[in-house]
């Protein structure tokens, strides 16, 4: 069966056309809390687009280093002003041109698998409408402040796909340095690759590990650059004596079957996760990932040898693991994103149309429950007057935006004054 570039790329459309129709409904949202509005008044200003906002972008460390999308939202203020709609539709054409992406960089990895022309199709394309709905992808596009995930994100994929298609090494470099501006998550691309040569491109047969390490030397040095600014710049609120290093071992373990549980089946979703300080190895979500990172680690060790098996099981586990520990201590403590979906009609219509099983607003998994519109193409929310526990907490979010009526989704309130540890990983 033979492909031709023009259905490719006609299929790519296709995923762009129907990913940005799919969250369409965003637009009609507002600027969310402290962090979109603080992006939008930091952009005002600096007279938008200007050697100050440049100048801004590359000095602010805080809460961690991302100038790139700094950068994007000061344009989206020249481009659109305070027009919070043009916001939300540069983030949804971002993530169908990242799911579009996916499709290309599938078709291209996979050209050296052994798989048929309509083989590669169906698994590219599977997964790219996978990437595009996927109800965790929610959050990313229909909060602007999400701008940091998706602009990373498309740099990642720039950067594999490049590697894949054998692009030149500085084209590879320039588009990971791009990814490490946006977010430090990128810092795990230099393993990705590494992956990708044992399969599906099976370089190790041919180079042998130890060359292809030595190639990757820079892209390993801007990594290990990109985890040191991470970890200088992006503190934990919770000190090592109220938390030991044998609980945050507990907690990487915990993590390692957090994050595929939630991707799996991505239900009870929410923009805050509880620190838990009672973890301990008779619990099942502790033992359970203990257990298969021994069996993957003995297999590993069986398979390629001692030393090199020994150091890619407890690669994984430090790698995961401290990215997870940073997503139960990171980011805002007291507004979430998963609150203001109650209070913004807009978002929780993207909700609706991703296929979302349930997005809760605070740890107890009950209080923004999205469960009704999972199977609701054309979501159009029921429309009440806010109840009166919530206007000030509406004041204080949407300050800087007109008044709106918010849509109830039949869901109790946090109660006032409630602080909970720990939150989503840091946009």
């Amino acid at each position: 069966m033979m492909v031709s570039r023009t259905k490719l790329v006609g299929i790519a459309l296709v995923i762009f056309a129907a990913t940005v129709w799919l969250f369409w409904p965003s637009v009609h949202g507002e600027f969310l809390g402290e962090d979109d509005r603080g992006y939008l008044q930091q952009a005002i200003q600096c007279n938008g687009l200007t050697w100050n906002a440049v100048r801004w972008a590359f000095t602010e460390r805080e809460p961690y280093y991302h100038p790139l999308p700094r950068l994007s939202h000061v344009l989206d203020y020249e481009i659109w002003g305070t027009n919070a709609a043009g916001h939300h539709l540069t983030s949804i054409v971002l993530h169908a041109l990242n799911a579009a992406l996916v499709f290309g960089f599938l078709w291209t990895l996979l050209g050296a698998a052994s798989l048929t022309n309509g083989e590669r199709v169906t698994v590219a394309l599977g997964v790219a409408v996978v990437f595009a709905i996927h109800p965790l992808q929610v959050e990313s596009v229909a909060w602007i402040s999400g701008r940091t995930q998706l602009l990373c994100t498309m740099f990642c994929i720039g950067t594999l796909w490049a590697y894949a298609a054998s692009a030149r090494r500085w084209a590879v470099s320039a588009l990971f340095v791009m990814a490490l501006l946006c977010k430090p998550m990128a810092m795990s691309l230099p393993v990705v690759m590494l992956a990708m040569d044992y399969y599906p491109l099976r370089r190790h047969e041919q180079l042998g590990w130890g060359r292809l390490l030595h190639e990757k030397i820079l892209l390993i040095g801007l990594a290990a650059a990109g985890a040191a600014l991470a970890m200088a710049t992006v503190g934990s609120p919770i000190p090592l004596k109220m938390f030991p290093l044998s609980r945050r071992a507990f907690l990487i373990f915990q993590n390692l079957a957090f994050y595929p549980r939630k991707l799996l089946w991505p239900a009870r979703l929410s923009s805050y996760y509880p620190l838990n300080l009672g973890l301990s190895l008779d619990q099942l979500p502790v033992l359970l990932p203990v257990l298969c990172v021994g069996a993957i680690t003995v297999a590993a060790v069986w398979a390629w040898g001692g030393g090199t098996g020994i150091g890619s099981g407890l690669g994984s586990v430090c790698g995961i693991g401290s990215s997870g520990l940073r997503f139960y201590t990171n980011g805002p403590s007291v507004n979430g994103v998963a609150p203001r979906l109650r209070s913004d009609p807009a978002a929780a219509a993207v909700a609706g149309r991703s296929g979302g099983m349930g997005l809760a607003a605070n740890g107890d998994d009950r209080s923004c429950n999205l469960r009704q519109f999972s199977r609701v193409r054309v979501m159009r929310p029921r429309i009440a007057e806010p109840q009166p526990d919530t206007r000030l907490a509406r004041r204080r979010d949407l300050a800087a935006t007109p008044s709106r009526r918010i849509s109830r989704l039949g869901s109790r309130q946090p109660a006032a004054g409630r602080r909970i540890v720990g939150s989503w990983p840091g946009q």
